[in-house]
């Protein structure tokens, strides 16, 4: 922010040193712009689409009727982790879960 983009302050007011330091560090701050990751296809896996079973009904009546799994994405030390994790869908419990390197589950 240039100075003269600063909100005004009135003649005569005084600034504590620390909102001063806040003002002057707030200036400093520039945006990161990230360009978005596009999904890449993991060699080995088929294209083999499977049929939609739970049709978007995401409860269960009993336990160990449906299970969900979901596989995410960390960036731990600047290396990646894949977290993979089974829900039953009756009580979202975690049933099982698994970490790698690769996300090969």
């Amino acid at each position: 922010m240039k100075p003269e983009q600063r909100c005004p302050t009135p003649p005569g007011t005084v600034i504590a040193d620390s909102a001063q330091a806040l003002r002057d560090e707030n200036e400093r701050l520039r945006a990161l712009i990230r360009a978005k990751k596009r999904f890449q296809k993991v060699s080995g896996l088929s294209d083999v689409h499977v049929p939609n079973v739970l049709q978007r009904d995401f409860f269960a009546k009993a336990p160990n009727q449906k299970w969900a799994t979901d596989v995410t994405e960390f960036n731990v030390h600047g290396r990646k982790l894949y977290l993979s994790a089974r829900m039953d869908l009756y009580n979202g419990e975690i049933i099982a879960h698994r970490m790698a390197r690769r996300p090969v589950f």
